[in-house]
């Protein structure tokens, strides 16, 4: 406000200069305009504060995965849960999850919640799908075949099949929205997998948003992970601490299976940070933890193929050149 207030300061002195000369010299002028300019200034109403009133959440004794009750500024407003959201970054939160999460707290496959083996078919799972009219059109129907695609790739691997819905209770939706998410296992009804553009720019965004619906968390949740990754909290924004929640054997089953960087469920070393440095680096050398979202690993299919029992349906051949 100064600034501009100089700046029609000195127009008006350059007026003056060229259509008559003041009376006042310039500097006494000036003076003048900014005692006036200050005037109207201060009679103007005060801004409105956006900070958040101090909201003392430390008398708050529920655990909220989802933060507490926040208003359109953010701001905590009462100790009541959020009944829906986002938790770790693009897992939609449902009661079945929220109760494994907070009940007896390895690899990210769960336990409890329900999966795709409703309908088994000829020695498969068929997993019911549909699409959004945005999904299903955008692009000249782009979208639509790219997923069909990653779907294929699950299909070759496993003993899932993928078929469009009929009347099937159960199903898959993919939908046009913000980000990419879904939520985790069979929830019942409609499921929808959350998908804007830039979750078509790599096979891997697709592909990790339906391991999710299948069942799997990510890899950095593992009981096990503390030996083989470290989290570095003092790099990751305070209100994603709850991102990196590690999980117990109780509520999900790594099956024997080793933990694995290069799954594609495993966080990238940047996820969440606040500063730039690294929120997960390797333990055994101290280096950030490098994420692909290109394929499903080997350990990734193996996982699906313990999970939806057909082990022996992938050559260790092909598993060895995949």
């Amino acid at each position: 406000m100064r600034m501009w207030a100089l700046v029609v300061i000195n127009v008006l002195i350059w007026s003056n200069c060229v259509v008559a000369r003041p009376t006042l010299d310039d500097d006494e002028l000036r003076k003048q305009l900014i005692s006036l300019l200050d005037d109207e200034i201060q009679q103007l109403p005060e801004p409105v504060n956006q900070k958040c009133n101090d909201f003392d959440e430390s008398h708050c004794t529920e655990q909220c995965i989802l933060g507490f009750e926040s208003n359109s500024e953010g701001c905590t407003v009462s100790c009541r849960c959020k009944s829906f959201g986002l938790f770790d970054g693009d897992i939609m939160m449902t009661a079945e999850v929220a109760e494994m999460y907070f009940g007896n707290e390895n690899r990210g496959a769960s336990r409890n919640l329900k999966r795709w083996d409703n309908i088994p078919f000829r020695g498969k799972y068929k997993i019911p799908y549909s699409f959004d009219r945005m999904t299903a059109t955008a692009g000249g129907g782009f979208r639509k075949s790219r997923i069909r695609k990653m779907l294929d790739l699950f299909e070759q691997r496993t003993c899932l099949k993928f078929v469009k819905r009929t009347n099937e209770n159960d199903y898959i939706e993919f939908v046009d929205g913000i980000g990419c998410s879904s939520s985790v296992g069979r929830n019942g009804g409609r499921q929808p997998i959350t998908m804007d553009k830039s979750c078509y720019l790599k096979d891997g965004f697709i592909i990790h948003e339906v391991m999710h619906a299948l069942g799997f968390f990510h890899e950095h949740s593992r009981p096990d992970r503390d030996y083989y990754v470290k989290i570095n909290l003092e790099n990751v924004k305070p209100q994603n601490f709850k991102d990196f929640k590690k999980l117990n054997q109780f509520e999900i089953n790594s099956m024997g299976s080793p933990y694995d960087f290069g799954s594609v469920m495993h966080y990238d070393s940047k996820h969440f940070t606040k500063n730039g440095k690294p929120t997960i680096v390797e333990r055994r050398n101290n280096l950030p933890v490098k994420a692909q979202r290109e394929r499903l690993s080997p350990e990734d299919i193996n996982q699906i193929n313990m999970m939806y029992p057909c082990q022996s349906y992938l050559p260790e051949s092909d598993l060895s050149s995949y």
